[in-house]
């Protein structure tokens, strides 16, 4: 589940994505998302992280957040509030939107990625 500015949106069992609230900015299009495997929502746009390791956005893009179509091999993806972020299975960081704090200024950060013991919960029967 994420929430966003005056919306929710949460990933169901059986890869389908749900959204309630305020579509301002054509975020439910998020519903039309396939092959999720997680969300996270910024201001006014949603990140999904596909099983291929492909990030799409839905939704706001003001400051270039959602220009994330040549991201791939993605592990973890957050979104700010106008502002998006990805890390690969190689510790890379990626970022896209407005940097106007330096939260995308990520040279130097480095190595980062799940840790050894996260469990990932993939799609299944909800059982």
């Amino acid at each position: 589940i994420t929430a966003g500015n005056g919306f929710t949106a949460g990933l169901k069992y059986d890869g389908s994505i749900v959204f309630a609230g305020n579509d301002t900015s054509g975020v439910s299009d998020v519903t039309d998302a396939d092959n999720a495997l997680s969300l996270s929502a910024g201001a006014n746009h949603i990140l999904v992280l596909r099983e291929d390791g492909r990030v799409v956005s839905y939704g706001g893009n003001d400051s270039n957040q959602g220009t994330t179509s040549l991201w791939s091999n993605a592990v973890a993806v957050a979104a700010g509030e106008r502002h998006s972020v990805a890390v690969t299975a190689d510790g890379t960081m990626l970022g896209a939107g407005s940097d106007s704090d330096k939260q995308i200024t990520l040279s130097s950060i480095s190595d980062i990625g799940l840790p050894k013991s996260t469990v990932t919960i993939r799609k299944g029967d909800g059982q």
